[in-house]
């Protein structure tokens, strides 16, 4: 990412911006450096990524580590992928590392939340489908059917809820950054 001035900013920059201030002023410029970045995956599946390595009793957990942070920028503010980083650290013995990313997971979800409701007035913004998912599940909520329209330069997903209640997403705005 490009500052004003000319100067490139990491995402580590632009994600501490964005947690101090979860708003789209932070947002916009720490999502066009994780969209713009090589490792950036909109299909991500950490339980494909994953697999039963995490499952109880398995022994693996040095390897998700290694997965997971080879997928980094690109898979920051995946809720599931800094949770599944998060137990992995704690298996390794890393409880602060641990807590950190599940911090990061918190922050992930609750900054969408920040910059929208999920009405089709105010979507949620997400980086990608897998995100949507995991907000719902961090809300109690289950999808009974999607839906998928381009507007406006950007994919808006209509998810009905088993409640009853349509949700809105605006997924993968810009993908060139």
């Amino acid at each position: 990412m490009t500052t004003a001035k000319g100067e490139r900013r990491p995402v580590g920059q632009l994600a501490l911006a964005y947690l101090r201030q979860p708003e789209e002023s932070t947002w916009e410029p720490l999502r066009r450096a994780i969209v713009s970045d090589p490792t950036f995956d909109p299909d991500l599946d950490v339980r494909r990524v994953v697999g039963a390595r995490l499952d109880p009793g398995a022994s693996a957990p040095e390897e998700v580590v290694t997965d997971l942070l080879a997928r980094m920028p690109g898979a920051f503010l995946n809720p599931s992928a800094h949770l599944a980083l998060g137990e992995a650290l704690e298996r390794t013995g890393d409880l602060e590392e641990a807590h950190r990313e599940r911090a990061m997971a918190a922050a992930a979800l609750h900054g969408v939340q920040v910059m929208g409701d999920g009405s089709v007035e105010r979507p949620w913004p997400v980086l990608r489908v897998a995100d949507e998912y995991d907000l719902l599940r961090s809300l109690g909520l289950r999808a009974s059917g999607q839906s998928s329209r381009w507007q406006g330069g950007a994919f808006v997903d209509r998810i009905l809820c088993q409640d009853g209640v349509e949700r809105f997403f605006v997924v993968r705005q810009d993908l060139g950054a």
